[in-house]
């Protein structure tokens, strides 16, 4: 197909449901040489990326103002832990049960806020003291991530 001022596009329609009962899905490439499957399987991986991007955005991801390349990376870093401690906190029932008692907050969008803003003060107090004993920031985030795991 062809798209005003954009150029020929090569539009792939997926359905779920074999019977095609479902509601289409529509995909639109520039790449002219791929396969339909292909398309989707490249969407398929590149979905988490685009949706970790939006909510990293909410998250802080896009509020600084420093100028030197390593705080930006320190930033970006931040605001990833941060963010994957927060996406794993709702799968761990014991927990959650805990941040709710401790916060005595019980609907979902105040319960988030408040373990938002609590994550993101211990994290960075944990941080602030590692970078006070001159621990380097990636020694800090590797022994925070082998806790994270373990």
């Amino acid at each position: 197909m062809r798209v005003h001022n954009i150029g020929k596009q090569r539009l792939v329609i997926n359905y779920s449901q074999a019977d095609l009962s479902d509601s289409p899905r529509f995909y639109i490439s520039n790449r002219l040489l791929w396969q339909a499957a292909g398309i989707t399987r490249i969407r398929r991986h590149r979905w988490p990326v685009e949706v970790y991007y939006q909510e990293g955005k909410a998250e802080g991801l896009d509020q600084y103002q420093v100028r030197g390349f390593q705080a930006v990376t320190r930033h970006v870093g931040l605001v990833g832990v941060a963010y994957s401690l927060l996406r794993a906190a709702p799968h761990d029932p014991a927990l959650q049960h805990k941040l709710q008692r401790q916060l005595k907050y019980n609907s979902t969008p105040a319960w988030r806020r408040a373990t938002q803003a609590q994550s993101l003060w211990s994290l960075g107090s944990l941080i602030a003291a590692g970078l006070d004993q001159d621990q380097t920031l990636d020694a800090v985030l590797a022994l925070l991530l082998a806790k994270v795991y373990a």
